[in-house]
């Protein structure tokens, strides 16, 4: 069903203001029977449409509760809004208050989001393949806040409803967000985009993700690599690494347009992507990578390019710890030997398996260290930051063939690897070094320690040979008993000593091939602090402490989606926005700290995990307030600030103003209590208004 309006509505600048046409979502129908069941059945007060559905305006509008619904290909935002004289009768007609009795705007909020909550519900049971669709958690609007609710380009259609149990309409919104929409939404931001608009670019970056997540199995290599190409460029933008900013942007809006039309005209599949992105630097253009080709691959060479794949990113690990305690000033000639090790060793293989781009950048690599392992070269400043970028694109190319592997093609060219080939080499050569294409962010280096730590070499474990140890440990662990107490004359001494020293040491050496150092899931962090950062438009560094201490695999593997949530939380919520930092004397860029270390507390072992920021502090006042309007606490109850803290982990609990794509739809901080509890451990927090936040997690160690 399609209509046409002329009139331009309020809160729709970047649709046309002639002729307008939109389409009613096709879940239009169901979600306006669901909400006639939802207040008849529930409440038994009756509703009408009243008119036809028309785009939404947000003139007028005082409370809007809004929700997700998130499925394969997309989602659709379905919405309750209205006046404050509407919405208040319409809560005394739900809640059975008197004429002249006001309802607070809590319980107007509160109803209105029930409300969508069980349509929703009912329109999940209602369609094909419902029981797949995810909720969102519903997102209140008051006022000029309404105003916000999807902007741009995606059409929100509105139906009036009304009923003879309250006076005045209230409006049920629906708008698709598939990646024809998203196209047209991402044009729209770019459209008002400035290479110095942080937020805006940083909006653009998520609404990439969510298009590649809309367009799935559906989307192409073409596609993809648009995506990644612009969302490239507008990091850089975002980075302030690129001097010609108005030019890298219209490049971005070009490509999309013409992306958005192949969605639109349903030709995606006829798509091609700009294979070379122009430097927006320098009017030197590189090569057009060549097309990848389809190639088929034998099982030995698979397992070959496996294990390849594992030693290297395992190399790349410790290179980038190496990397950041040379920037800190360590003086460390045997990481610079290891450094040299790690690309030899890359370069080794990957001539051997022909994948060209990596032997390249490793050979070059190889060939700086080797220099400044003669000392004739010094790590320090612009040729660091030179490895420290080799490291990040070597990277990025292993990623590549991993994913080349799994869709059978042939290895890809590396696009930006000439010019870095050229920056290394003029160090080499001690040359003017010429400017880079993207400036790799980096992380903060560790603090200075001496003397270095050494670079440990480590093995792969057959994972069923530590079973079986850790089964012969147990058997031990029951002999011990016995042989304690055993006589001397039953048993010699020595023979009694040397038992229980052995049981005790395969104790020891079961508990340590079965951990291994914290650092893959800390470093999994730096790089979820770096996408938040983008997407929220915030400006926030995660700093690691303790990467190696050392935890239980299978604690590793659970305390991934507790941090995970914590995170989005520290970055989203804690962190303030650029300008409020500055207008309080705090440096734009957020610190988030990550610490990992051992203590003996009570002569046991424990494991310590601390999540820091400095940013705006969990205020007790607000937490109890909260608390008192969900009905958690008593009006007159009195807690100390640390009980106050706790409150969060209340289930439901959220000081959120605004529910986003960040947080808001993870595991809740409830959620995050009983895993970490069900571990063993507990959490604790301190905080103070507008310094910070510290989370502090203790387990036991070696579970």
């Amino acid at each position: 069903m399609t209509y046409t309006i002329t009139a331009k509505p309020q809160g729709t600048d970047s649709l046309h203001s002639k002729g307008i046409e939109f389409e009613v979502p096709p879940n239009m129908e169901t979600s306006l029977r669901a909400i006639k069941e939802v207040c008849d059945t529930m409440f038994g007060i009756q509703l009408e449409t009243i008119g036809k559905p028309k785009l939404f305006s947000a003139e007028g509008m005082e409370y809007g509760v809004g929700l997700s619904l998130l499925h394969d290909g997309g989602s659709w935002e379905l919405g309750l809004f209205g006046s404050k004289e509407s919405s208040d009768n319409l809560a005394r007609a739900f809640l059975g208050f008197g004429a002249d009795e006001k309802p607070p705007s809590s319980e107007v909020l509160d109803l209105l989001g029930e409300i969508v909550n069980m349509v929703s519900g009912i329109v999940k049971r209602s369609i094909p393949g419902g029981e797949q669709i995810n909720f969102g958690v519903p997102l209140h609007l008051i006022a000029d806040d309404c105003k916000t609710y999807l902007p741009h380009k995606i059409p929100v259609i509105a139906q009036s409803l009304s009923g003879p149990s309250f006076e005045g309409e209230i409006l049920l919104v629906l708008s698709d967000r598939n990646p024809i929409t998203l196209a047209t939404e991402i044009s729209g931001v770019l459209n008002d985009a400035t290479p110095g608009n942080t937020q805006l670019l940083g909006r653009v970056i998520a609404l990439f993700e969510e298009l590649e997540e809309c367009l799935g199995k559906a989307g192409t290599d073409q596609i993809s690599k648009t995506i990644d190409n612009c969302s490239s460029i507008i990091m850089s933008l975002i980075n302030e690494e690129i001097n010609d900013g108005d030019a890298a942007l219209q490049w971005v809006r070009t490509s999309v347009s013409e992306l958005s039309s192949a969605l639109s005209e349903r030709q995606a599949h006829l798509y091609n992507a700009h294979t070379t992105v122009p430097d927006f630097k320098s009017t030197q253009e590189e090569k057009q990578p060549t097309e990848q080709v389809s190639v088929e691959r034998d099982d030995e060479t698979l397992e070959i390019i496996t294990d390849f794949l594992q030693e290297s990113e395992d190399g790349l690990n410790n290179a980038d710890q190496i990397l950041m305690r040379l920037e800190s000033g360590v003086d460390d000639q045997d990481g610079i030997n290891a450094l040299f090790r790690v690309f030899h060793s890359i370069k080794g293989l990957s001539s051997f398996l022909e994948i060209t781009d990596v032997t390249n950048l490793g050979h070059t690599t190889e060939t700086l260290l080797d220099l400044a392992r003669d000392g004739k070269i010094k790590l320090i400043g612009t040729p660091l930051d030179i490895v420290f970028e080799a490291t990040e694109m070597m990277r990025q190319q292993l990623k590549s063939v991993r994913r080349s592997i799994e869709k059978k093609l042939s290895f890809p060219e590396t696009v930006g690897l000439p010019k870095l080939l050229l920056r290394l080499e003029a160090v080499i050569k001690g040359e003017d070094i010429p400017d880079p294409e993207v400036l790799v962010t980096q992380q903060a280096p560790e603090p200075a320690q001496s003397p270095p730590p050494s670079v440990k070499e480590t093995v792969k474990v057959d994972l069923e040979l530590v079973n079986r140890l850790a089964m012969i440990s147990a058997s031990f662990s029951k002999i011990e008993p016995i042989l304690k107490n055993l006589k001397s004359s039953e048993l010699s001494e020595e023979i009694h000593k040397d038992l229980i020293s052995t049981c005790a040491e395969l104790q020891e050496v079961s508990t340590f091939m079965r951990m291994v150092p914290i650092q893959t899931l800390f470093q999994k962090m730096t790089r979820m602090v770096r996408d938040l950062s983008k997407k929220t438009g915030k400006l926030a560094r995660l700093t690691l402490s303790g990467e190696d201490t050392l935890f239980a695999r299978n604690m590793i593997e659970k305390l991934n989606d507790p941090l995970v949530h914590m995170i989005r939380n520290a970055v989203d919520h804690g962190i303030e926005e650029t300008e409020a930092r500055k207008t309080t004397g705090k440096p734009p860029l957020g610190a988030v700290q990550l610490i990992a270390r051992c203590e003996e507390i009570n002569e046991k072992k424990q494991a310590i995990i601390e999540l820091k920021d400095d940013g705006k502090g969990l205020n007790p006042k607000i937490l109890i307030e909260k608390a008192v309007t969900k009905g958690i606490l008593e009006p007159d109850a009195e807690l100390t600030d640390e009980e106050a803290f706790k409150l969060i982990f209340a289930a439901g609990f959220s000081t959120a103003a605004n529910v986003t794509a960040i947080s808001g739809r993870g595991v809740g901080m409830d959620v995050v209590r009983t895993n970490i509890e069900n571990l063993g451990g507990e959490i604790s927090i301190t905080s103070k208004v507008g310094t910070g936040s510290a989370f502090k997690i203790t387990l036991p160690w070696g579970i």
